[in-house]
């Protein structure tokens, strides 16, 4: 069935205000050049295109999503692109160097894990970080799916990371939404 004017339009609405929406955010990571990030569940690479079009040079970029189907879509986006790295599976993270990790972004992902990997992941992040690196998460708030703030507050600070700043938000076409800033120690 093909896509009426009135479909095709409200696909264009949501990829500018997604669009619009990362650009906020990068803004607010206020990332440094040069920086070494891993953008962990980074699904179809949507948040890290506009990311390296913002970066325009010194980074290196580290890309992860479990999904098969989604890193065949990272790897034809970004097969060309110098400086980016695409892990294929949780054990590939063992050929990042420890501590040299600047920035962890985790957007929209912790909800879709549990408790157990959770930790287990962390303690990996914390291994890869330099420290003073920062650990930046924004998940789901409120649903049922959505984050347990006392939890993940506990496997944070468990893991090695002080956390700086908690903000809840409205999430464009997502609803309550929280925003974690945490430091690795």
């Amino acid at each position: 069935m093909k896509n009426t004017n009135s479909e095709d339009n409200s696909i264009t609405i949501y990829r500018k205000v997604t669009e619009l929406y990362f650009k906020e955010y990068i803004k607010e990571l206020k990332i440094n050049r040069g920086e070494r990030i891993l953008d962990f569940g980074c699904g179809r690479g949507s948040f890290s295109e506009i990311l390296l079009r913002t970066l325009n040079g010194s980074y290196a970029l580290y890309l992860y999503d479990k999904d098969k189907s989604r890193q065949a879509e990272i790897d034809d986006k970004f097969i060309n692109q110098r400086e980016v790295y695409i892990i294929k599976n949780l054990a590939d993270l063992s050929s990042i160097a420890d501590g040299s990790i600047d920035r962890v972004i985790l957007h929209f992902v912790l909800h879709e894990m549990n408790l157990v990997e959770t930790e287990q992941l962390f303690m990996i992040f914390h291994r890869l970080m330099k420290q003073g690196g920062s650990i930046n998460i924004r998940d789901p708030l409120g649903s049922k799916e959505g984050l347990d703030i006392q939890e993940i507050d506990r496997i944070i600070c468990g893991s090695g990371f002080a956390i700086n700043d908690i903000q809840t938000f409205d999430m464009p076409f997502q609803g309550r939404a929280v925003s974690i800033y945490a430091i690795a120690s």
